[in-house]
Protein backbone atom coordinates (compact mmCIF):
# COMPACT_ATOMS: atom_id res chain seq x y z
CA UNK A 1 0.00 0.00 0.00
CA UNK A 2 1.27 3.99 -0.67
CA UNK A 3 -0.03 7.01 0.80
CA UNK A 4 0.28 9.90 -1.22
CA UNK A 5 -0.63 13.58 -0.79
CA UNK A 6 -1.34 16.52 -2.72
CA UNK A 7 -2.01 19.98 -1.53
CA UNK A 8 -4.37 22.03 -4.24
CA UNK A 9 -7.35 24.23 -4.23
CA UNK A 10 -10.58 22.48 -3.43
CA UNK A 11 -12.09 22.17 -6.49
CA UNK A 12 -9.29 20.53 -8.45
CA UNK A 13 -8.90 18.01 -5.67
CA UNK A 14 -12.45 16.82 -6.12
CA UNK A 15 -12.27 16.80 -9.81
CA UNK A 16 -9.18 14.46 -9.56
CA UNK A 17 -11.27 12.54 -6.74
CA UNK A 18 -14.38 12.33 -9.16
CA UNK A 19 -12.07 11.28 -12.02
CA UNK A 20 -11.12 8.20 -10.11
CA UNK A 21 -7.04 9.66 -9.63
CA UNK A 22 -7.76 9.78 -5.87
CA UNK A 23 -9.35 8.09 -3.12
CA UNK A 24 -9.67 10.36 -0.16
CA UNK A 25 -9.81 14.36 -0.19
CA UNK A 26 -10.19 16.88 2.51
CA UNK A 27 -11.17 20.08 1.23
CA UNK A 28 -13.18 23.44 1.71
CA UNK A 29 -16.77 22.25 0.34
CA UNK A 30 -17.89 24.65 -2.37
CA UNK A 31 -20.46 27.14 -1.33
CA UNK A 32 -23.74 26.01 -1.75
CA UNK A 33 -22.96 22.66 -2.46
CA UNK A 34 -24.00 19.55 -0.06
CA UNK A 35 -21.49 17.13 -1.37
CA UNK A 36 -19.06 15.47 1.06
CA UNK A 37 -19.01 14.61 4.64
CA UNK A 38 -18.84 17.38 6.61
CA UNK A 39 -16.41 17.85 8.92
CA UNK A 40 -17.12 21.60 10.65
CA UNK A 41 -17.73 25.16 9.54
CA UNK A 42 -15.93 28.02 10.57
CA UNK A 43 -15.98 31.83 9.58
CA UNK A 44 -14.24 32.97 6.75
CA UNK A 45 -12.58 36.68 7.77
CA UNK A 46 -10.37 39.33 6.69
CA UNK A 47 -7.08 38.99 7.88
CA UNK A 48 -4.12 41.84 7.72
CA UNK A 49 -0.81 42.30 9.31
CA UNK A 50 -0.97 43.96 12.55
CA UNK A 51 0.87 46.64 11.61
CA UNK A 52 -1.51 47.17 8.21
CA UNK A 53 -3.74 50.49 7.57
CA UNK A 54 -6.54 50.38 5.37
CA UNK A 55 -6.96 53.37 3.72
CA UNK A 56 -10.37 54.79 3.37
CA UNK A 57 -11.67 54.91 -0.02
CA UNK A 58 -8.51 53.12 -1.05
CA UNK A 59 -9.26 49.92 -3.34
CA UNK A 60 -7.87 47.45 -0.96
CA UNK A 61 -5.29 44.98 -1.93
CA UNK A 62 -6.12 41.88 -1.72
CA UNK A 63 -3.61 38.58 -1.53
CA UNK A 64 -6.14 35.77 -2.94
CA UNK A 65 -5.67 31.67 -3.39
CA UNK A 66 -5.34 31.14 -7.42
CA UNK A 67 -8.50 30.60 -9.64
CA UNK A 68 -11.18 28.28 -8.27
CA UNK A 69 -10.79 28.83 -4.38
CA UNK A 70 -13.21 28.65 -2.52
CA UNK A 71 -12.40 31.16 -0.03
CA UNK A 72 -10.98 33.40 -3.24
CA UNK A 73 -14.46 33.21 -4.76
CA UNK A 74 -15.87 33.82 -1.49
CA UNK A 75 -14.18 37.00 -0.93
CA UNK A 76 -14.24 38.42 -4.38
CA UNK A 77 -18.65 37.44 -4.28
CA UNK A 78 -18.70 39.89 -1.17
CA UNK A 79 -16.64 42.97 -2.68
CA UNK A 80 -19.38 42.66 -5.74
CA UNK A 81 -22.41 42.51 -3.31
CA UNK A 82 -20.79 45.54 -1.90
CA UNK A 83 -20.09 47.35 -4.61
CA UNK A 84 -16.36 47.79 -3.33
CA UNK A 85 -12.98 48.47 -5.55
CA UNK A 86 -10.04 46.13 -5.36
CA UNK A 87 -6.84 45.12 -6.40
CA UNK A 88 -5.78 41.59 -6.34
CA UNK A 89 -1.43 42.27 -5.37
CA UNK A 90 -0.74 38.94 -4.79
CA UNK A 91 -1.63 34.88 -5.96
CA UNK A 92 -0.38 31.97 -4.13
CA UNK A 93 -1.41 28.19 -4.53
CA UNK A 94 -1.18 27.73 -1.14
CA UNK A 95 -2.27 29.37 2.75
CA UNK A 96 1.10 29.55 3.73
CA UNK A 97 1.53 32.16 0.45
CA UNK A 98 -1.26 34.05 1.02
CA UNK A 99 -0.53 34.44 4.47
CA UNK A 100 2.60 35.36 4.28
CA UNK A 101 1.61 38.29 1.97
CA UNK A 102 -0.60 39.43 4.77
CA UNK A 103 2.13 39.29 7.35
CA UNK A 104 4.31 41.17 5.50
CA UNK A 105 1.93 44.03 4.86
CA UNK A 106 1.64 43.56 1.33
CA UNK A 107 -2.19 42.55 1.37
CA UNK A 108 -5.32 41.91 3.23
CA UNK A 109 -6.34 38.33 3.15
CA UNK A 110 -9.54 36.01 3.45
CA UNK A 111 -8.59 33.44 5.79
CA UNK A 112 -10.63 30.61 8.16
CA UNK A 113 -10.46 32.15 11.89
CA UNK A 114 -8.34 29.39 12.70
CA UNK A 115 -5.60 30.23 10.45
CA UNK A 116 -4.97 33.67 11.84
CA UNK A 117 -1.77 34.07 13.64
CA UNK A 118 0.61 36.04 15.74
CA UNK A 119 1.03 38.95 13.19
CA UNK A 120 -2.17 38.85 12.14
CA UNK A 121 -5.39 40.94 13.22
CA UNK A 122 -8.80 40.37 11.72
CA UNK A 123 -10.59 42.94 10.36
CA UNK A 124 -14.27 44.08 11.53
CA UNK A 125 -16.96 45.33 10.29
CA UNK A 126 -15.61 49.33 10.85
CA UNK A 127 -12.59 49.07 7.99
CA UNK A 128 -15.70 49.22 5.49
CA UNK A 129 -15.02 45.40 4.38
CA UNK A 130 -18.01 42.78 3.33
CA UNK A 131 -18.86 39.81 5.68
CA UNK A 132 -17.71 36.94 4.61
CA UNK A 133 -19.79 33.74 4.54
CA UNK A 134 -18.83 30.56 6.93
CA UNK A 135 -16.37 27.92 5.01
CA UNK A 136 -17.12 24.23 5.47
CA UNK A 137 -14.56 21.87 5.23
CA UNK A 138 -15.67 17.96 4.27
CA UNK A 139 -14.26 14.81 3.22
CA UNK A 140 -15.24 13.53 -0.11
CA UNK A 141 -14.47 9.39 -0.98
CA UNK A 142 -14.25 7.64 -3.85
CA UNK A 143 -17.71 5.97 -4.81
CA UNK A 144 -16.27 2.87 -3.72
CA UNK A 145 -13.28 3.27 -1.22
CA UNK A 146 -11.26 0.12 -0.67
CA UNK A 147 -10.67 -0.42 3.21
CA UNK A 148 -7.31 1.59 3.58
CA UNK A 149 -9.23 4.39 1.88
CA UNK A 150 -12.25 4.23 4.35
CA UNK A 151 -9.78 3.96 7.37
CA UNK A 152 -8.18 7.07 6.66
CA UNK A 153 -11.38 8.87 5.95
CA UNK A 154 -12.57 7.64 9.55
CA UNK A 155 -9.49 8.61 10.82
CA UNK A 156 -9.19 12.25 9.43
CA UNK A 157 -13.08 12.43 10.30
CA UNK A 158 -12.01 11.33 14.17
CA UNK A 159 -9.20 13.72 14.45
CA UNK A 160 -11.03 16.63 12.85
CA UNK A 161 -14.19 16.11 14.82
CA UNK A 162 -11.91 15.37 18.65
CA UNK A 163 -11.07 17.92 21.39
CA UNK A 164 -7.50 18.60 19.48
CA UNK A 165 -9.11 19.64 16.14
CA UNK A 166 -6.12 21.05 14.43
CA UNK A 167 -5.69 24.42 13.07
CA UNK A 168 -5.76 24.75 9.14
Amino acid sequence: MKLELQIDVSAELIEQLNAGRLDVVFAKRPLGTSKGRLVWREPLVWAAADTFDLIPGAAPPLALYRERSVSREAALAALQDGELTWEIVYTSPSLTGVRAAALAGLAITPLPASAVIAGLRILDAEAGLPRLPDLEFAIYEKARPDKAAAALAAALLALAQGPSRPTI
